[in-house]
């Protein structure tokens, strides 16, 4: 066990022909949580490169090899391995400096869904209150209902708790809230590493579905709570 990043992006899988949205955990960087996406800035070194890993669909469980272009130590594109394997890469082009981060926030304003901003706090993260309100997505949402994702003390070990806790459990307050005739779920994170906190706006749904479905990009827009947890009111 240990600290990693991710990697997100789509590709089409040969399989089943759906555009997938994978999520690669790497062990290859920093190992601060960071997530990684198109356009972004990753390898400090300045290095052009390919990043290879298989990724299993979630749809049909097919196996595909693909790699993550990297130019100059930017996430450039993703490739079939066999088709990345006749480019150079120091051939490969720099495209625009967070350039899926602009393109999906202009769309997720637009249909207020999505993850809505990441800024650093250095205080002490306090939730917000009921009545009170939430700048998101360029809009201000009412808070309706407020809660806590909490971990769940389920092991016998409790070394191997405090462990998966330190590691993988990211501070969580969920809200349900309201902007006009909008409802939405409004969910605001903190890596306990780097202090960033992460914005998310979802459908206005608590159902939990199984892991396919958060996967398979069928619920693009469907809030899931984090792995051993539960909701509580607050």
């Amino acid at each position: 066990m240990g600290m990693y990043d991710t990697f997100w992006g789509k590709y089409f899988c040969p399989g089943c022909k759906k555009e997938i949205l994978f999520e690669e955990q790497t062990k290859d960087y920093e190992r601060s949580l960071e997530d990684f996406m198109l356009g972004d800035y990753i390898d400090r070194g300045n290095r052009n490169y390919f990043y290879n890993f298989t990724y299993e669909c979630p749809c049909c469980g097919k196996e595909t090899a693909l790699s993550i272009g990297v130019r100059h130590g930017q996430y450039v594109g993703v490739y079939f391995t066999e088709d990345a394997r006749k480019i150079d890469p120091n051939t490969l082009e720099n495209i625009e400096d967070g350039y899926q981060r602009h393109r999906e926030y202009e769309a997720m304003c637009r249909a207020m869904l999505g993850r809505a901003n990441i800024k650093e706090t250095k205080g002490e993260f306090i939730p917000y209150k009921v009545g009170e309100t939430i700048r998101a997505l360029e809009a201000d949402w009412e808070v309706l209902e407020a809660y806590k994702e909490e971990f769940i003390d389920s092991l016998n070990d409790k070394g191997e708790h405090s462990i998966i806790k330190a590691l993988f459990y990211r501070t969580s307050y969920v809200y349900r809230a309201k902007n006009g005739d909008e409802y939405r779920i409004i969910v605001i994170r903190l890596n306990s590493f780097n202090r960033a906190m992460r914005y998310e706006v979802y459908e206005d749904n608590f159902e939990q579905l199984d892991k396919k479905a958060r996967f398979d990009g069928s619920h693009p827009h469907r809030y899931f709570i984090q792995d051993d947890c539960e909701l509580k009111r607050i």
